[in-house]
């Protein structure tokens, strides 16, 4: 069976039982099942907009304050999102868009997979989707889904032979990072084009984010300050360093100048990556190495912004099919990393029932949670390290001339 009947078939079968755990046993004993913590009423994540529309209809900025939200939350999302007051969203809406959201998101698992998609990585996909992380992100109804069919999108039009293709991805990049911001990490698939043009694009790219930043700066800080963090279901640099400091702020403040530490040391081995000559097997589809390297920047960088709820881990998803490409790779080295990375990143996303399961045997303490900060520390450096190798011939070179010119005491081989 190819990998995408297989993944197709795996994504039916899991919808049905999750709408005969629906019927049978009800919506909220269904999330507790995955241990997913529910709110009430459903979709919560995506009511701070459609009800923020009627607090902005009664002449409130929903940026500040949003009486109409079920728990007055502020709108915690860039003020561009207003502009779904002209058609005329309220709270009645909410329902028909989050069921819209998961159509477009279970939609876009064939955007970005190839038709030659391995079995092995239809699998990966189809436990990953029916995971807590993935769960927990539908039963909000997070914008998240929404970000990732964007992205989804521009990278199978960016594989077509379409003569605006490149223009077209951009577009639809830009447009994620417009209406979240942290999509702007996925403009990896911009390494695919050559140096000068990815010069060029980069320097766009970034001129156009600062440029927005900018614009936007107050409103971005007053959603940085409204957005709830928690290091419980998150991940992030800063998620270790928040749980010590539940016990001993000094150590928080310790352990988080040594996760920045550790950080940097994943930075060097990074750079250390780009001087290997052995590099994984060539991807035989550009499309899945476009795809993991919109995945792995927007966990690592989002990963660097310090907290995020675990339903971000959705972008893991789009690693997976050049994941289980390098699992064959002749490099034992790589394909051992690449498993350590695999079985990471189920760790991660399954984490929620983990800790259930924890929670029922006695004596275990916080061992799901250093399980859990492992796991993730473990995706971050084998994300980043593998990201370098995937890296186009020419930034490889360039790199290696940086290196050697910061090295001169590197003794030269000289041949002939």
């Amino acid at each position: 069976m190819r990998g995408k009947h297989l993944l197709a078939a795996g994504i039916s079968c899991g919808a049905c039982v999750l709408a005969l755990l629906f019927l049978l046993y009800g919506y909220a004993n269904t999330w507790k099942l995955w241990n997913i913590p529910v709110n009430l009423p459903c979709f919560a994540d995506l009511r701070v907009i459609t009800h923020g529309m009627e607090s902005y209809a009664l002449g409130y900025d929903p940026l500040l304050r949003n009486p109409q939200d079920p728990w007055e939350r502020p709108m915690n999302y860039p003020r561009i999102w207003l502009l779904l007051h002209v058609t005329g969203v309220n709270r009645d809406h909410t329902v028909v868009l989050g069921v819209a959201l998961i159509a477009l998101f279970v939609a876009s698992q064939f955007l970005y997979t190839h038709r030659e998609l391995d079995p092995r990585a239809a699998g990966l996909l189809t436990l990953m989707l029916f995971s807590p992380a993935v769960l927990f992100c539908i039963e909000r109804g997070n914008l998240d889904l929404l970000m990732f069919s964007i992205l989804s999108l521009a990278i199978f039009i960016r594989n077509t032979r379409f003569n605006l293709s490149r223009v077209l991805s951009m577009a639809l990049v830009f447009t994620a990072f417009f209406l979240k911001l942290f999509p702007i990490f996925g403009f990896g698939i911009l390494l695919r084009e050559k140096r000068r043009i990815f010069m060029r694009l980069g320097l766009f790219v970034l001129a156009v984010g600062l440029l927005y930043i900018a614009f936007t700066y107050d409103d971005l800080i007053q959603i940085r300050r409204d957005t709830p963090r928690s290091p419980d279901v998150s991940y992030g640099v800063w998620v270790l360093s928040s749980k010590v400091a539940r016990v001993s702020p000094v150590l928080g403040e310790v352990t988080c100048l040594l996760s920045y530490v550790a950080a940097a040391g994943v930075a060097l081995a990074v750079i250390l990556g780009f001087r290997e000559k052995e590099v994984p097997a060539q991807s035989s589809h550009e499309m899945a190495l476009d795809a993991y390297r919109a995945g792995s920047g927007i966990y690592i960088g989002t990963f660097l912004l310090g907290h995020n709820f675990d339903y971000r881990l959705i972008f893991l998803l789009f690693t997976i099919p050049q994941l289980a490409e390098w699992l064959r790779s002749p490099n034992h080295h790589v394909a051992l990393l690449v498993k350590v990375v695999v079985i990471a990143v189920l760790l991660s996303m399954w984490h929620l029932l983990i800790v259930k399961l924890f929670h029922a045997l006695p004596g275990i303490g916080p061992a799901d949670f250093v399980l859990d900060e492992f796991a993730h520390w473990a995706i971050f450096f084998g994300m980043a390290y593998l990201l370098s190798f995937s890296a186009p011939d020419w930034m490889k070179e360039l790199v290696g001339r940086l290196w050697h010119q910061r090295s001169p005491e590197e003794p030269h081989t000289t041949t002939g």
